[in-house]
């Protein structure tokens, strides 16, 4: 008698007998066990979703649900002006990816706004494979850097003010600490003497150099 387990996979053992009984031993024998698998076809449990990011610092990530037979091959792709590609570093201009083989693409970088679409390829055993819808990346751009005037303390005045000219409109706020972003003016009033960052968030809560 003999057992023989197989977590996963599938191939051939062949194993070499040899009976004996008692100080007798009997010519041997091969026995071959043949091993093989069910492969569950791949398919789609959850379709990855539309994501957003800032120019140049932002980041985003794609992320697919599948069901099939282990193991499984990822492949995410980048729509290039019409063909589908793997995704390349540098493609748009800027990017960076990890997980272009795995089931989150992860994208940082991208230097110029727009609206790149992704999608993933997936196959597993059998050569059974899907192709997911297509996402759309919005890529917002950054606002321009602020544009300040600045009236300076004195000496009988302590305090200065700061009025940022450009950007200006709704949706955006402004910060002098490089944290805070709730002036929505632009008019920095009661500042005390020193050196600041001036910066603008748009709407979309990007922020500019």
């Amino acid at each position: 008698t003999g057992t023989l387990t197989i977590p996963t996979g599938a191939g051939t053992a062949t194993y070499t007998v040899t009976p004996t009984n008692g100080s007798c031993t009997g010519a041997t024998f091969t026995l071959t066990v043949i091993v093989t698998s069910t492969c569950v076809p791949v398919s789609i449990e959850t379709q990855p979703s539309n994501a957003s990011m800032c120019a140049t610092y932002g980041s985003a990530s794609f992320t697919i649900g599948i069901l099939g037979t282990s193991p499984l091959t990822y492949q995410w792709q980048y729509n290039n002006g019409g063909s589908w590609i793997s995704v390349t570093n540098g493609t748009p201009a800027g990017a960076v990816y990890t997980g272009g083989n795995l089931s989150t693409l992860n994208v940082s970088g991208i230097t110029v706004a727009g609206s790149p679409q992704y999608r993933c390829y997936v196959s597993n055993c059998g050569g059974t494979n899907v192709t997911s819808n297509f996402v759309t990346l919005t890529v917002n751009a950054l606002p321009a850097t602020p544009t300040v005037s600045t009236i300076q303390p004195t000496c009988s005045v302590a305090t200065g003010t700061i009025t940022i000219t450009n950007p200006l409109g709704a949706g955006y706020s402004y910060s002098i600490n490089g944290s805070t972003y709730i002036n929505t003016t632009g008019n920095f009033t009661l500042v005390p003497s020193g050196p600041y960052n001036v910066t603008a968030k748009n709407a979309a809560c990007c922020i500019s150099p």
